[in-house]
């Protein structure tokens, strides 16, 4: 897995010549497409430890509102549910209503917060967390309408790379005279795992010469990792030493895209 999970650039680029080549090879009209657009996803299992950390910050603010030896307030971390999604790739036209291909999607999404408590000492919280995930993606599409607008379903399947980037520093002020159980995990790094994804969406998409193509796309894409783990097998966790099992990758993107035809037959050109 971990061979699989380094998806560098370059391995992009040698992927995408390979089967250009073998399209080459059938001869059939060529597309490459580039898109992006935002994506929304659910992430449940993130999502719940961060509202047990927010609980701990509340409590924190709470006590500290009217300390008279302590200031300061730290804000909530948002949900991670919303970032952005890129993705190229390319297709083959093997029938007047069928085209496959390939495609590989980044996906990414943030949340962050900081603050100190000011008593007898200061103590700094901070804490911030990156998803992302990289799929590299099967795919077809079926196109059902063609008057002039085109209007296609699509499905894919593939290896889903996801990650997650993690800092957290979390100082209780001495003033704070509870217990508190499940303070967010200490340090940083970066952790990660893989699992097999799939995917399916309707796209729109409007020729606008032979040879361009604009258009949009609503794709849903699921998948599910085991614990991300870093380099040294440590589980990724967001409270304590409580690792999250799993983690639920399930998103619905909206793109836009641009995209340009070839016609790769013997006789032909660009179309």
């Amino acid at each position: 897995m971990k061979g699989l999970a380094s998806v560098r650039p370059t391995v992009v680029v040698a992927m995408m010549a390979i089967l250009s080549v073998g399209f080459a090879v059938t001869a059939g009209p060529l597309e490459l497409y580039l898109g992006a657009g935002p994506s929304a996803a659910s992430l449940a299992e993130i999502n719940s430890s961060l509202e047990h950390i927010n609980t701990v910050i509340g409590a924190l603010n709470e006590f500290f509102a009217d300390h008279p030896n302590v200031t300061g307030s730290v804000g909530l971390l948002a949900p991670v549910h919303t970032g952005l999604c890129l993705h190229a790739g390319e297709s083959l036209q093997v029938l007047d209503w069928l085209e496959v291909g390939a495609r590989i999607d980044y996906t990414s999404a943030a949340t962050r917060t900081a603050g100190q408590f000011k008593g007898s000492e200061d103590s700094d919280i901070d804490i911030s967390l990156r998803l992302g995930n990289i799929a590299v993606m099967a795919t077809g599409r079926a196109t059902f309408l063609d008057a002039g607008v085109q209007l296609a379903a699509d499905a894919g399947a593939g290896y889903v790379h996801a990650f997650a980037n993690r800092h957290t520093t979390f100082d209780v002020p001495s003033e704070y005279t509870y217990v508190i159980s499940g303070i967010p995990t200490q340090g940083g790094g970066r952790f990660s795992g893989g699992a097999f994804g799939w995917e399916v969406g309707l796209s729109l998409r409007v020729p606008i010469a032979d040879w361009f193509v604009i258009g949009s796309r609503v794709g849903y894409q699921s998948a599910r990792t085991g614990t991300l783990t870093a380099q040294d097998g440590t589980p990724f966790s967001l409270v304590g030493d409580e690792s999250i099992s799993a983690i639920t990758w399930d998103r619905v993107t909206v793109s836009l895209t641009v995209s340009v035809r070839f016609d790769l037959s013997p006789d032909g050109g660009e179309e």
